[in-house]
């Protein structure tokens, strides 16, 4: 179920054979930019370390449109969402620091949990939130309530129980202390739940994140 064709602003408003014409080449470009994004025979998802200027480019294509509702998303996005396309994370490559991010989103849309997987020197480890989706307007607002870490593995470490150890205290407070509820939101840009493919932006740096269910 495609939920937004993401087309050129003003794109598909003339009238007759013209507005026909444009309407199917903007939904060749989308269907161009996902096969070239899912085209990696058994790769459940693209590797974020091994995208190119053709990967951009298709993401690129597929959030051209304008914004999407994020209510229209809401009702089919629960599941396990892995990111494959974040210029801002790899721009810290360069250290030797690498970052995987992923989402679980429950709860008919309304429970968000993020996993981020890190690595650099041989260690490890992740760092993990846990919260509430809601939106406004184009924008799904994440607002994060609880904050924990773990260490290296295949998986993510579950929220703590309490009573909380002094570390995870620690990291609780630090978490929700340096949350800011203004860089929460984030205008959906794409959402293709058949396919599985989601785009959404981070305004504060510009960034288009690229992610695929699994």
């Amino acid at each position: 179920m495609l939920l937004q064709a993401p087309t050129p602003a003003g794109c598909c408003r003339s009238r007759g054979r013209r507005r026909s014409l444009r309407c199917s080449a903007a939904g060749d470009g989308v269907a161009a930019a996902l096969a070239l994004l899912l085209a990696q025979p058994g790769v459940t998802v693209p590797d974020m370390y091994a995208s190119t200027p053709a990967t951009a480019a298709a993401v690129a294509t597929l959030s051209a449109g304008r914004p999407i509702p994020a209510a229209t998303t809401r009702a089919s996005g629960d599941g396990d969402w892995r990111v494959f396309h974040a210029p801002h994370l790899r721009s810290v490559d360069v250290l030797g620091l690498r970052f995987q991010p992923r989402y679980v989103v429950s709860d008919a849309g309304r429970a968000i949990r993020s996993d981020v997987h890190w690595a650099w020197a041989g260690l490890g480890g992740w760092v993990s939130a846990a919260g509430t989706l809601e939106t406004a307007g184009s924008d799904s607002v994440v607002l994060f309530s609880d904050f924990w870490t773990s260490g290296e593995g295949a998986e993510p470490g579950a929220l703590p129980e309490p009573p909380l150890s002094g570390f995870d205290a620690f990291v609780q407070s630090v978490g929700r202390a340096g949350f800011l509820p203004s860089l929460s939101r984030f205008p959906v840009r794409f959402y293709d739940a058949a396919a599985g493919v989601t785009v959404f932006e981070f305004p504060p740096l510009r960034a288009l994140i690229a992610a695929k269910r699994v």
